[in-house]
């Protein structure tokens, strides 16, 4: 088929058409990729955000639990008298309480001063020592002082050491009476030496 200058003058118009249609189509190719690219990186960097903030909420959620359980320790410290100053007539009068109660027949003690075992950011750590010197009719009530003693009075101690001797002052020569006597008497006598403890808050001079 020949084209004349006259058929190629009407066609013209139409190959300037399609020419520009292709143009079209090539740029919306071009910018359809592009866009599906940063349609991509976009969708990428929003899913790092997403997981970002979950990770930030899960941390949060559990730094709230930690400082509710720390909460509710530290009110159970204040509560025990643990946290605060030293409570010694107290620990003394639990002391002579649980004498009788736990029927000991003698009890000697010996409180001294406090001593700062641990310095932390907040608080000090100090232990109160106590010497207790008690007559006990056998080892098993020495046990059961301790325990009276954890349960019932405030604060908390350490138990460091204990010695035990007997006290025997029977002979070959006693009688049924002195028998009697000497299975209500102290046959045990017991040497203890323990730490009351306490934690005590920083002024905000000593926080520094």
């Amino acid at each position: 088929m020949n084209f004349s200058k006259a058929d190629l003058h009407q066609v013209r118009g139409a190959l300037a058409l399609l020419a520009a249609s292709l143009v079209v189509g090539a740029l919306a190719v071009y910018f359809s990729a592009d866009y599906a690219q940063r349609s991509a990186r976009a969708g990428a960097t929003l899913a790092d955000e997403v997981a970002q903030a979950r990770t930030r909420l899960s941390q949060v959620e559990q730094e709230r639990v930690d400082m509710q359980a720390y909460y509710q320790q530290y009110q159970s410290l204040l509560a025990r008298h643990i946290i605060g100053d030293e409570r010694r007539l107290d620990w003394i009068e639990a002391v002579e309480a649980l004498r009788a109660q736990q029927n000991v027949f003698s009890v000697k003690y010996q409180l001294e001063p406090r001593v700062v075992r641990q310095t932390m950011e907040e608080l000090d750590l100090g232990i109160s020592p106590m010497k207790l010197d008690l007559g006990l009719l056998h080892e098993g009530q020495l046990l059961g002082f301790f325990d009276a003693l954890r349960a019932k009075a405030d604060g908390w101690y350490v138990l460091e050491s204990c010695s035990l001797s007997r006290n025997d002052g029977r002979n070959d020569g006693r009688n049924a009476s002195a028998d009697a006597e000497l299975r209500w008497a102290a046959n045990v006598q017991a040497q203890c030496a323990l730490g009351w403890v306490t934690l005590k808050e920083k002024s905000g001079e000593a926080k520094k």
